[in-house]
């Protein structure tokens, strides 16, 4: 059973301080042009982190900088944002980033993440978990509706 819980959000986003104080680098963390990630080791956990909208991937510096002692954390770059391409023929669409998601796990040998998602992140984590539940080991969204706007919502976001 999958859980979703906002305790681990807040823990996530309160380590921000607490790696300043500390003096943890992810210096050691592997920069490729579309993912941000720590060295794989087979006995850890992994996290899969999903920005949000206009964000990329060095969102998450700090929180990876925290639990890569821990786990094998994982930044992507969404299609058409930070380090990643604007493509013309992909759909920007929450089914089309999870099936990003989806590939980029198969890719790189991730059976299961942990995954956490901010804002359109935790929509696109919402429908990975709804297309492919067993890649999903549990789920955190942070500031994420889980009810797709309407049209009228989407006309007023400017």
């Amino acid at each position: 059973m999958m859980k979703i819980t906002s305790f681990f959000a807040a823990v996530l986003f309160c380590l921000y301080p607490l790696e300043h104080r500390q003096g943890h680098k992810v210096s050691d963390s592997l920069i490729q042009k579309n993912v941000m990630n720590t060295k794989p080791e087979d006995n850890r956990p992994n996290i899969l982190f999903i920005h949000g909208f206009p964000m990329s991937k060095r969102i998450w510096k700090s929180q990876i900088a925290v639990l890569k002692k821990s786990f094998n954390c994982y930044a992507i770059d969404l299609p058409g944002y930070g380090d990643n391409d604007f493509k013309n023929d992909f759909e920007h669409s929450t089914d089309s980033y999870a099936d990003y998601v989806d590939g980029f796990m198969s890719e790189n040998g991730i059976e299961k993440a942990n995954i956490i998602g901010m804002s359109m992140g935790g929509s696109i984590a919402l429908n990975l978990t709804r297309r492919y539940p067993e890649r999903v080991q549990s789920l955190t969204i942070i500031h994420t509706s889980a009810i797709p706007d309407t049209e009228a919502e989407k006309l007023n976001r400017d």
